[in-house]
Parts: C-alpha cells; sequence; structure tokens
C-alpha cells in the first residue's frame, strides 16, 4: 500500500477530480415527490418496489449524523483529507455514507461505505474486496456514464482509475463500480498505459482490454459502451463534501453536520 505523503499540488489535483463528475446506483426518484429533507422536489426517484412517501430519509440522515464516529476516518493515519457522501447507489431506499481519499502522489485511492440498515436502527459496513496495495476506482469524481441492468437490478458506475509511478510512468483503468445486496464489485474494463522516455519525449501509449489484448484507444474509450450494449445508460452526480470537511468534523455541532449531510444527499441524482 502506498503511503507517501501528497504535496499541496496534488491536494489540488485531487479536487480537480472532484468537480470533473458524480455517481450513483440505482432505480430513479419520481422528481414530482417532496424530499423529507429538504422540503423541495427531489432529483431522484424511488425504486419501482419501494413507495418513495414511505421512506424517512430525515432518519436516515440522523442516523448517519449520530454514527460520525464510525465514518470519519483518522487524520492522524493519513496526509491527504478524506471526502464524504450520502447516497443510494442502489437505489433500495436506503442510504449510504461514502468516505474516499486520494493518497501520496502515485494517486492511490481509497474507499469505504457504510448502509444505513433494513430497520434503520444502525449502519452496517458494505463489503469491499481489494487486495492489500491494490488500488481502487477514483470515485471522488462524476463517473462518466451510469448503466443499468434491469434483469439483475443493479446499476454499473463507470470510473477511471489514474495511478502514477514515478514521473515517467501512468496508468488508467476503466472500471464498472456497483453496488448490491451491501457488497461493492469493481470490473476492470480496459488498461491504458503511458511510458515517457525523457521529459522532452511524447508519451508511448498502448490500450489493453480487460483481458490483456492489445486494443486501439476508439476501443479502450468505447469499452464501456461494448460490456453493457443493452442497458439503460443513465448520467449520476454525488454531492462530496468539501476537502476541509475532513478536519472539522469532531468540531462541528449536531446542526452544522446535518446541514452537510442534507446538502450531499440532496446533490445526489441519478437520471
Amino acid at each position: 500500500m502506498k503511503r507517501e505523503s501528497g504535496s499541496a499540488l496534488h491536494i489540488y489535483g485531487c479536487l480537480f477530480l472532484i468537480v470533473l463528475a458524480l455517481a450513483g446506483c440505482g432505480a430513479a426518484l419520481d422528481t414530482s415527490d417532496t424530499d423529507a429533507v429538504s422540503g423541495n422536489s427531489s432529483n431522484q426517484s424511488a425504486p419501482v418496489s419501494r413507495d418513495s412517501n414511505t421512506i424517512t430519509y430525515g432518519s436516515q440522515l440522523q442516523l448517519i449524523a449520530d454514527n460520525t464516529a464510525v465514518w470519519m476516518g483518522d487524520t492522524e493515519l493519513i496526509a491527504e483529507p478524506f471526502f464524504y457522501a450520502v447516497t443510494d447507489l442502489d437505489q433500495n431506499g436506503r442510504l449510504e455514507i461514502i468516505q474516499s481519499s486520494c493518497q501520496g502522489t502515485g494517486l492511490y485511492t481509497y474507499t469505504k461505505l457504510w448502509e444505513v440498515g433494513t430497520d434503520e436502527t444502525a449502519l452496517a459496513p458494505c463489503q469491499f474486496s481489494m487486495a492489500e496495495g491494490d488500488s481502487q476506482p477514483d470515485i471522488i469524481t462524476n463517473p462518466d456514464m451510469v448503466y443499468f441492468d434491469e434483469a439483475r437490478d443493479c446499476y454499473f458506475y463507470i470510473f477511471r482509475d489514474d495511478i502514477r509511478n514515478g514521473a515517467a510512468e501512468h496508468y488508467q483503468n476503466r472500471v464498472a463500480f456497483s453496488l448490491q445486496d451491501g457488497v461493492v464489485t469493481t470490473t476492470l474494463l480496459g488498461q491504458c498505459h503511458s511510458i515517457y522516455a525523457s521529459p522532452d519525449s511524447d508519451a508511448v501509449t498502448t490500450y489493453t482490454d480487460a483481458d490483456g489484448n492489445i486494443i486501439d484507444e476508439e476501443a479502450y474509450s468505447m469499452a464501456a459502451d461494448k460490456t453493457f450494449s443493452g442497458l439503460t445508460a443513465m448520467e449520476a452526480t454525488i454531492g462530496w463534501t468539501d476537502y476541509v470537511v475532513s478536519t472539522q468534523l469532531a468540531t462541528l455541532t449536531e446542526s452544522e453536520l446535518m446541514g452537510i449531510l442534507e446538502t450531499s444527499w440532496e446533490s445526489f441524482s441519478l437520471l
């Protein structure tokens, strides 16, 4: 696992990634319904199997706020800030709180998720099986696209994962990220590998598919469309917190914390 400290430039680099795009996994919420938290029209729609009027988002946000110690992360152990977001990625009507951080000059991302339990009395950690040292998708950003598989009732969020091995070597993976039944699954779709022979030279770039076969740039760019051909294409937005929230959490009043969580949830959309 890479634990190299990031520079100030790297922090701003991570921030730049955040504004690129946001993700979500689930069925859409009816925009005609009134959001239980804000009183404004919601930008999500309830799952087909549930009546959105019965979902108590306010109490779920309160549960997340009451369990800040569970998801806030240990800022003493990392060089870069944590970012947080409230979502309903799988659109089952139970909110998730996501904690993610982009670490070191290698741009390694580490992410954890918790979901409100079925009885809304506790947060349950989502399973996210990654080998030690493996890089996770750069989720602190907008997904390129979302694909909904109606038969499996699953949403696939397409993210990129940028990794740097010094200044001369750069990897970028295209990854499908999904949450279903409390389990996070990531699927490699393709990889771009660039090497700079010298600071003044152009990069030599190769593209491979998920099986390691050489492909061209167009095939790499269209990997998600090909993999999820026939599924419903959607766009998603996640309301990630500002990076300074990471150091403020322990000192926020309950009202301030609830305001941050509400703003994040109200910013989440899947259309």
